[in-house]
């Protein structure tokens, strides 16, 4: 995100995907999938030809993320509720 224009999705008014052209690349924010090591690990490993970063998913070529594995990923985070996990870190301190 840093500063950058992006198309972005909330869900109740919180931000859960991003999409960003920078110089050299397009970057996919998915932030649920930092939240599950496992769906990170599934798509880290179907979408190896893209370059993860710690918030991010960076592409330079259509082919680096396959449409239909790209929506498995959407569809696999769609049922993640950041908004409670906020309120539960929240409770915690």
């Amino acid at each position: 995100m840093m500063g950058k224009k992006m198309i972005i999705y909330k869900a109740n008014k919180v931000f859960k995907y991003g999409l960003a052209s920078v110089k050299d690349y397009m970057s996919l924010h998915v932030l649920p999938m930092y939240g599950s090591q496992v769906i990170y690990g599934r798509y880290s490993r179907l979408l190896d030809k893209a370059k993860f970063q710690k918030g991010c998913i960076n592409f330079k070529i259509a082919a680096e993320m396959p449409l239909p594995i790209v929506e498995g990923l959407i569809k696999d985070c769609e049922p993640i509720d950041l908004t409670a996990i906020m309120e539960e870190l929240k409770n915690r301190k």
